[in-house]
């Protein structure tokens, strides 16, 4: 502020440019005093309302990974988190103009975190789906984050919550994606047995033609591992049955796979091989 300019109003004699007398009135010292009051109450006032921008921008600037280069020029501000009006003596540490850039500056780093705050989304929206699909698992609806979009347009979720929210969802989608990741392996070996096995059957059908066609040794040698892999079914079956349920008993939930129960597939896929079996024997009987 203008030093001699606020002294001037107290009184003009006290301004040392005018070569007056100075008056020492009782007037005169409340004036000043009452001026004293009023400044320091202003001080206060400022430095509240900077320590409130400081902390706004400290928490843009964390939000958005702000680089600490681009945090030197309001370095001042958000040094002044913790000290009183009394501890401050930096002459223009508290100017209009600084209050007024901080407030600007607060402002434009929201706009952008609001901008930041959707690609943000989007990322994390993307990485949960890939977590998901991975592993088989529902997918968050696309309704759910149309959702959550308005709601960040319309000031509904504040964005610290946004992303503790998306981080607690990738966070539970890979605790559980590893918590099926034994049950995976299994399936993914099961579903290639069962290739084999429907590879097998066609091969069985066609046995003839092979053998009399080039690459029938090829296609024996592969016949042969195919039957290895296509006995250990059942014991594979099982094993993912109790493993399924073990897990489910856990976690107090049902198992989904592309969003179809799993043991409902399984026990299914069981039934189903079963009769195919008997049929198979009942086939060997009539020819027999």
């Amino acid at each position: 502020m203008d030093s001699s300019q606020i002294i001037t109003k107290v009184h003009p004699s006290l301004n040392e440019l005018s070569r007056l007398s100075k008056n020492i009135s009782n007037g005169t010292l409340e004036k000043l005093d009452t001026t004293v009051n009023s400044l320091q109450a202003e001080k206060h006032i400022r430095l509240e309302r900077l320590q409130q921008l400081g902390k706004a921008l400290a928490n843009l600037w964390n939000l958005m990974d702000t680089p600490s280069e681009d945090r030197q020029y309001f370095f001042h501000v958000t040094s002044l988190s913790s000290v009183s009006s009394d501890e401050i003596f930096t002459t223009g540490g508290l100017t209009l103009n600084i209050v007024q850039q901080v407030e600007y500056e607060v402002k434009r780093l929201d706009q952008l975190k609001a901008s930041k705050m959707k690609e943000f989304l989007f990322k994390k929206g993307a990485e949960l789906e890939e977590i998901c699909s991975r592993s088989h698992m529902e997918i968050p609806s696309t309704l759910e984050m149309e959702k959550i979009i308005n709601q960040l347009n319309s000031g509904e979720i504040d964005h610290a919550d946004l992303v503790t929210s998306m981080n607690e969802q990738i966070s539970k989608a890979e605790e559980e994606a590893f918590s099926r990741k034994s049950i995976m392996e299994k399936i993914e070996k099961w579903i290639l047995a069962c290739n084999e096995e429907q590879w097998l059957d066609d091969y069985s059908r066609d046995e003839n033609r092979y053998s009399v066609s080039r690459g029938a040794h090829k296609k024996l040698k592969r016949a042969e591992r195919a039957r290895i892999m296509v006995n250990k079914i059942p014991a594979l079956v099982d094993s993912l049955i109790s493993k399924t349920k073990s897990w489910e008993e856990e976690r107090n939930k049902v198992f989904l796979y592309d969003e179809v129960p799993l043991l409902a597939m399984l026990e299914e896929y069981d039934m189903l091989r079963k009769e195919k079996e008997e049929e198979k024997q009942r086939q060997r009987v009539m020819h027999s």
